[in-house]
């Protein structure tokens, strides 16, 4: 699984956020919870930003998102260092190491 997609859904099935995305020329999504919006947004342009919100509103997270074909453990190419994005980063390194 590509990584973007596995953090999408850890941030909207595992913690309860919301996913606006940033196409290089308009917000594509905007505090949404549907991920096929979400991945088609990305998918339509080959590098985005998302900005993952919480319930009260408050922006929590970011990450820069490059789909190479053929490399989708590289598709998340940089992130915010807080907490969770790191324990989504050991999560999905442990989905493509197993």
């Amino acid at each position: 699984m590509k990584a973007y997609k596995h953090l999408v859904k850890h941030a909207i099935k595992d913690l309860g956020l919301v996913v606006s995305v940033w196409d290089g020329e308009e917000w594509g999504a905007k505090r949404t919870d549907n991920q096929k919006v979400i991945f088609d947004v990305i998918d339509s342009v080959e590098e985005s930003q998302l900005i993952f919100i919480d319930k009260e509103g408050k922006k929590v997270g970011w990450a820069l998102v490059i789909d190479y074909e053929g490399e989708p453990e590289n598709s998340v190419v940089d992130h915010t260092a807080n907490e969770w994005m790191e324990a989504w980063s050991k999560s999905y390194d442990a989905t493509v190491t197993a």
